[in-house]
């Protein structure tokens, strides 16, 4: 009889122990797999992380090159000093060098309506973000096949630490439109402007983020 209550006690661990190990597992699972801050899940992030890298590799080159060569990029890559949008000199944008010439539609976005912090004190998309970026995108005609900027603004801190969240701001609203709108990486970029906008954009100081789009010039024929 003792050793039936032995077997017993232990058959109970065991099973008590599954029990745990099961909700444990069951825990991990749902926060893998559960919506991110740009609302994907981890199979459509994992699928479209595989279908940027196939992009990515098979078509870099021939990208690159057709965009130096298209007539409606060459004017701002002429006499450069830089590759692509990532790499906009942060004053000639700021005095209106870059697209001069061009029409730029633009889109304000306050930080409060954009952000919120997480439990790590970090600043991450919230739901109403989302929604107030997919408005902001339908107030443009056009966004594909043509230059869309993201401008990132921050009057918190110290410069060092404007530099750094304007940048992030801008990061994480390009990832929201590339994941929702399929906006090519190529097509767009970012700049981090601290609090300062560009001296024809209509305001002396700014927190948050300003969407971009770049058009041909008015009186440019369409083709």
């Amino acid at each position: 009889m003792g050793k039936v209550d032995d077997t017993l006690t232990s058959a109970e661990s065991a099973t008590h122990s599954l029990d745990q190990a099961s909700q444990q597992i069951n825990t991990t699972l749902k926060g893998a797999f559960a919506e991110n801050q740009y609302g994907e899940d981890a199979g459509t992030n994992l699928q479209q992380s595989l279908t940027n890298i196939d992009q990515a590799t098979g078509n870099l080159a021939d990208d690159t090159e057709a965009l130096k060569h298209d007539c409606f990029f060459r004017g701002f890559f002429k006499h450069r000093g830089y590759d692509d949008l990532d790499d906009l000199p942060v004053e000639q944008y700021r005095a209106g060098q870059i697209f001069e010439g061009l029409v730029k539609s633009r889109q304000w976005m306050p930080a409060p309506s954009l952000f919120i912090t997480n439990g790590h004190g970090e600043e991450v998309l919230s739901a109403q973000g989302r929604h107030n970026i997919d408005v902001a995108i339908g107030q443009f005609n056009e966004i594909y096949g043509r230059p869309l900027i993201i401008e990132g603004y921050s009057s918190i801190g110290s410069a060092s630490d404007q530099l750094l969240r304007s940048r992030r701001r801008a990061t994480l609203v390009r990832t929201y439109l590339q994941l929702r709108f399929h906006v090519l990486p190529k097509n767009t970029g970012i700049v981090a402007l601290m609090s300062t906008p560009p001296g024809n954009a209509g305001k002396s100081t700014f927190d948050g983020v300003s969407l971009v789009s770049v058009g041909k010039r008015r009186n440019e024929p369409k083709k």
